[in-house]
């Protein structure tokens, strides 16, 4: 094995003022042909591979600034070891792993996983044929220990007897507590142990674990280690772990040693510590990261002359260096698969070998479509299970839109009561105007007697009062005077005879209350007082008269109306804010928790998690979107006059509408808090815009085409049209309702696919 243990660190630093060709004159001839990549071998041809890399590499960044994450990075991994992958926390182990599992895709380089490209049909890459556990728990807090078992069972689609005995094999083997327990009630090892038992609940061939023993106990540890080897040595599996945690990989069978991107050596630990000398695999490490450092400095101060006769001899690029750097002076790590090429060109035009996979795996037989609905029945059943055991899910789907019903029906549209009135009649004795006074609905109008005008106003001022009538001393006298049509009136009459009101005009619904209800006062007390004057009643009524109603009715008790308006907008926004809402929060969790990954590891697409989530959620959405349109009609006693069960199907589509629009956001939002700032403005743009309480043709014209154009604006008119007209679908507006409602889920259905896809493109 050629090692570069010859030259010590005083040889590198003595030599400042040499010629640089003199100084690579005194590298040994073994040393020199390590700078060769061309010249190196695999670790040992004889030995059969599980995972092999080569010359792989991944960058982030642009074209100005580009941070290469793995540098031309090589790894050959025997099979049936335990491979530990040492390193410092962000040297690119992670990376490493998530190209190798399938996540990430690098721009160059090679990699193949039982002989297999992953990705490729027959690999199981994503899919079963690797076990996977990520650095953070990812696993779902609402399961059980055995729901979640089965649940990745199921997703590797498993048959159930044999699922059942590898569950209890992996509780007694993983010392788990009772399969009934909630993962949310389990400690942070025990959780740690319960994601460890979920990679391995299919037996994959290879297992990739990173950072299982971060945060963990020593006792913990330990026990994650006696796992890993029983299963090597039982059930002949190839593990890979990543770790910072040196001294505990000796037990393993290979190390490979990471910094900044490149392996700077691979062999089992008691080799590593033979032939570097040292006294620990730390000792190693260290030993590797100064021999890069002077390798570097030395391809530096080299770079100049490559002309000269010792290049001729050896001849050496900055390809060959950076793989001299990332192979460490040939510890057997950088050898070619079979001359493949080391650009990561060469995956095309070779025979796949035949799958490791398959008779090993406790599958039921392969079908396509079989698999592909088995995985989405296990995603649907899954969030079933979370949404019933969530109490916010619940509290969002069902409790909340009852309360806001409630509040909206109890608190808006209802008249106004006992409005405090400040009441000063001059009049003495009283006559007319107690005639008047006695007309007043005194359940809305609350007089209260005041001596004089500037005390009531005083009160007004002060916001006590909403109003104050003033009555003029000879009120009476002066009605009687203008009513009689025979003598010219003068002004002073005019101003005697009418009642005068000062009223606090910022409040404009109050006072739109009061005015209506003096004004329906004083046609009762025209009419009173026009005959006893022998005057025709039909003299004091106004020329204006409401015939029958094309649709609704005209109760003159209702001052506004506003209830019965905003009872369809309202039903509109409730059902598609709550789903909208419910979907943000799932999927933004979930994705924070990795579990996103961990699915797609597995083999659960995007598709499945969409669909998934949609028909669980439409199932939960149905139950709700009825208890709502029966409270609405049969508690409130909101008008049906069209068909019920076109108005209860436009509801239901405008949930998953919102549903959907939920799913849309969450795949442009990672983070939990940004996805609740753009869902909280634009549920509050769509209300407001909406025509849900106001008249869309109150609207500024260009404001009004954006409220048209929004997903709830024309549902709500149509369920208005549905409840107070009693249209059906063959009348337009309804029409365009189910039309809007339908077209809007497909579009953010569709898109919410796309976008989950490209957003994890470009996080990887």
């Amino acid at each position: 094995m050629i090692v570069i243990n010859e030259m010590s660190d005083r040889e590198f630093t003595s030599l400042p003022n040499m010629d640089v060709l003199e100084e690579i004159k005194t590298i040994d001839q073994p040393v020199l042909a390590i700078l060769n990549p061309r010249r190196r071998l695999l670790l040992d041809p004889g030995v059969p591979s599980a995972v092999q890399v080569r010359s792989v590499t991944y960058t982030l960044g642009s074209a100005d600034k580009i941070v290469n994450i793995l540098n031309r990075t090589n790894m050959t991994v025997p099979l049936g070891a335990i491979y530990s992958l040492l390193g410092p926390s962000g040297c690119g182990k992670t990376t490493l792993l998530r190209c190798v599992i399938g996540c990430l895709k690098p721009q160059k380089g090679l990699i193949r996983v039982f002989g297999y490209k992953p990705g490729t049909k027959g690999s199981f890459i994503p899919g079963p044929g690797i076990g996977y556990m990520p650095q953070d728990f990812a696993l779902y807090d609402d399961l059980t220990i055995e729901e979640t078992l089965i649940y990745f069972g199921r997703v590797y689609f498993m048959h159930n007897d044999l699922l059942q005995q590898r569950i209890d094999y992996l509780i007694d083997i993983m010392e788990l507590p009772q399969r009934s327990c909630l993962i949310k009630n389990l400690s942070g090892g025990q959780k740690r142990r319960v994601s460890f038992a979920c990679s391995l609940v299919h037996k994959p061939k290879l297992l990739l674990l990173d950072e299982p023993t971060v945060g963990v106990d020593p006792i913990l540890r330990t026990r994650i280690w006696d796992v890993l080897i029983h299963l090597t040595e039982n059930e002949k599996m190839t593990v890979i772990i990543t770790t910072h945690y040196i001294e505990e990989t000796r037990r393993s069978h290979m190390v490979g040693f990471m910094r900044r991107g490149h392996i700077l050596a691979e062999d089992p630990p008691s080799t590593l510590i033979r032939r570097y000398h040292a006294k620990s695999l730390e000792d190693v490490f260290y030993k590797l990261c100064a021999a890069q450092k002077r390798q570097s400095k030395l391809w530096k101060r080299t770079s100049s002359r490559k002309r000269s006769g010792l290049f001729s001899k050896y001849p050496l690029n900055q390809r060959d260096w950076d793989e001299t750097l990332g192979g460490l002076g040939g510890v057997g790590n950088n050898g070619g698969i079979g001359g493949a090429n080391m650009n990561g060109e060469g995956d095309s035009d070779e025979a796949e070998p035949e799958s490791p996979f398959g008779s090993s795996l406790d599958m039921a037989p392969d079908s396509g479509n079989a698999h592909w609905y088995t995985k989405l029945d296990a995603v649907t059943r899954k969030i079933l299970i979370q949404s019933i055991r969530q109490p916010s899910a619940i509290f969002a789907q069902f409790i909340l839109p009852l309360v806001s019903l409630f509040l909206f029906c109890w608190c808006v549209g209802g008249t106004p009561k006992s409005l405090p009135i400040a009441l000063v009649n001059n009049e003495n004795p009283a006559y007319l105007s107690e005639v008047y006074l006695s007309h007043l609905d005194k359940s809305i109008i609350s007089l209260k007697n005041y001596s004089s005008l500037e005390e009531a106003l005083e009160g007004v001022r002060a916001n006590k009062l909403l109003a104050a009538l003033h009555f003029e001393p000879n009120f009476s006298d002066s009605l009687i005077q203008r009513s009689d049509t025979n003598e010219i009136i003068s002004d002073r009459v005019v101003n005697d005879s009418t009642i005068k009101i000062y009223a606090d005009l910022t409040n404009k619904i109050l006072v739109v209350t009061l005015l209506r209800s003096l004004n329906i006062a004083i046609q009762k007390f025209l009419r009173e007082v026009s005959n006893d004057l022998g005057y025709s009643s039909e003299l004091f009524t106004p020329p204006i008269k409401v015939e029958s109603a094309v649709f609704g009715e005209y109760r003159p008790g209702d001052y506004f109306a506003v209830r019965d308006y905003g009872i369809p907008g309202t039903l509109i926004i409730l059902t598609y804010s709550c789903a909208f809402g419910l979907t943000v929060m799932v999927l933004t969790v979930e994705r924070a928790r990795q579990m996103f990954e961990r699915n797609f590891v597995a083999g659960v697409t995007t598709t499945h998690i969409i669909l998934g989530h949609l028909i669980a959620r439409i199932i939960f959405m149905s139950i709700s979107v009825v208890i709502l349109f029966l409270v609405a009609l049969f508690i409130f006693d909101v008008p049906c006059n069209g068909p019920f069960l076109q108005g209860l199907s436009l509801l239901f589509l405008q949930s998953v509408s919102g549903l959907t629009h939920g799913m849309m956001i969450s795949s442009m939002c990672s983070e939990f808090f940004m996805a609740a700032v753009i869902s909280n403005g634009m549920l509050l743009t769509m209300f407001i815009l909406s025509g849900a309480l106001w008249p869309v043709q109150s609207l500024p014209f260009w404001l009004k085409k954006v409220s048209l154009a929004l997903p709830v604006t024309i549902p709500t008119e149509a369920l208005r049209s549905i409840l107070s007209r009693g249209l059906d679908l063959n009348h337009q507006s309804v029409m365009f309702g189910f039309a809007i409602s339908i077209g809007w889920s497909l579009i953010f259905l569709f898109s919410a696919v796309i976008l989950f896809r490209e957003t994890q493109k470009l996080r990887d």
